[in-house]
């Protein structure tokens, strides 16, 4: 090897090592191997742009559509406003309330807030609900934490992604209840 070549292959370990250093990545020693890197886990929901097909308490234009809602699990009642209907917690949803608010953007915002899917007693088109999380670039992700709120969760679904901008979508992971 050259002498250049070596100055310009250290020059880019150096490098190379001050932007693992500099990005807060993690470089742990393997047993033989040298180094490896780690990088550091983030949360990429709270960058990303996100939309819901429908949501409780906004009609299919996006208007305020106040609404009755009810945990499926029961539960006592909270509050002022909400109420126990044969033993299920209710409240309502309205999007020009702020406190009976429950937007998309709500599922990622790392609060105790949640989104709210519309009540099937609007529609049994509301069955099926989607919601798009829009990460804007490609990423390698390592674990994928969803966390349902009022209500049991779906018992089948799927996760599915698009390398293409959103144009198609293909099954990326599978969720079910029971193994059938």
């Amino acid at each position: 090897m050259a002498r250049w070549q070596e100055i310009e292959a250290l020059a880019l370990i150096f490098l190379l090592g001050f932007f693992l250093h500099s990005s807060g990545a993690q470089v742990a020693p393997e047993r033989g191997t040298g180094y490896s890197l780690h990088p550091p886990y983030f949360n990429l929901a709270e960058r990303a742009q996100i939309r819901a097909t429908a949501t409780c308490g906004e009609d299919e234009t996006g208007r305020p559509w106040p609404e009755l809602y009810c945990k499926l699990v029961g539960g006592p009642a909270a509050g002022f406003a909400s109420y126990t209907i044969q033993g299920q917690f209710c409240d309502h949803c309205n999007s020009s309330i702020p406190s009976k608010s429950h937007p998309i953007s709500y599922a990622i915002d790392g609060t105790e807030r949640w989104w709210q899917s519309p009540p099937l007693s609007r529609g049994l088109q509301y069955n099926e609900v989607n919601v798009t999380l829009d990460l804007g670039q490609l990423f390698h992700v390592a674990y994928v934490l969803i966390k349902f709120a009022n209500s049991p969760r779906p018992d089948l679904w799927a996760l599915e992604r698009s390398v293409d901008f959103g144009r198609t979508y293909e099954p990326w992971q599978y969720f079910a209840n029971l193994k059938r």
